[in-house]
């Protein structure tokens, strides 16, 4: 299994905020219309967080968009099972892709202290 580089960013606290990915390249954001629980808990897992709290996109679980300039979504929709170790070993819907008019995944992890 590859490992992943993941962060959050522009969010309150350091378990909270819009998730990327690293590609090889630079950082990019991940789909946020398909994201679920598991894709969240597999994300906070991989973080080293516990579990997620909240998930989704800035339409569905934040009041406001907070900012961000992608120079585009490179990766589908995830579709993770559960238990993966990373989020490249999670399957992706790969018939969606993800565009400038999608929102990215937005992620609030569990505290594990």
């Amino acid at each position: 299994a590859k490992c992943s580089i993941l962060r959050l960013v522009s969010g309150p606290t350091i378990f909270d905020g819009q998730l990327e990915l690293w590609d090889g390249i630079g950082f990019t954001v991940i789909c946020g219309f398909s994201f679920d629980q598991v894709d969240a808990n597999v994300a906070c897992d991989e973080l080293g967080f516990d579990p997620a709290t909240g998930y989704g996109d800035e339409t569905t679980y934040y009041e406001s968009p907070w900012n961000y300039t992608p120079d585009g979504y490179e990766w589908a929709p995830l579709d993770c099972v559960g238990g993966e170790a990373s989020l490249y070993d999670c399957p992706t819907l790969g018939y969606v892709t993800c565009g400038p008019n999608d929102s990215p995944a937005r992620l609030v992890c569990g505290d594990p202290t």
